[in-house]
C-alpha cells in the first residue's frame, strides 16, 4: 500500500476532490478581488479594517496589548 489505499482507485472521489480544490481557488480569487476593490474604492475603510486585522493577529500570536498610562 502506498498510503492512499482504496481511495486512489476511486475516480468519483478524485473528481469530487479536484472540484473542491477548484472551488477553493475560485473563492480565494474572489475574496482577493473584493479586498482589492475595497482598497481602491474606500481607502480609509480598508486601512481601518487592515489595522483591526493586524491587531487581532497580534493578539492571537500571543502579544499582549500595550498599556497606555
Amino acid at each position: 500500500m502506498n498510503g492512499k489505499g482504496e481511495f486512489a482507485k476511486d475516480e468519483k472521489l478524485k473528481s469530487m476532490y479536484s472540484e473542491k480544490v477548484k472551488l477553493q481557488k475560485l473563492i480565494f480569487k474572489i475574496d482577493f478581488d473584493i479586498q482589492e476593490y475595497i482598497k481602491k474604492t474606500y481607502p480609509a475603510i480598508a486601512k481601518e479594517i487592515g489595522d483591526k486585522i493586524k491587531r487581532v493577529n497580534l493578539y492571537r500570536d500571543g502579544f499582549k496589548k500595550k498599556r497606555r498610562y
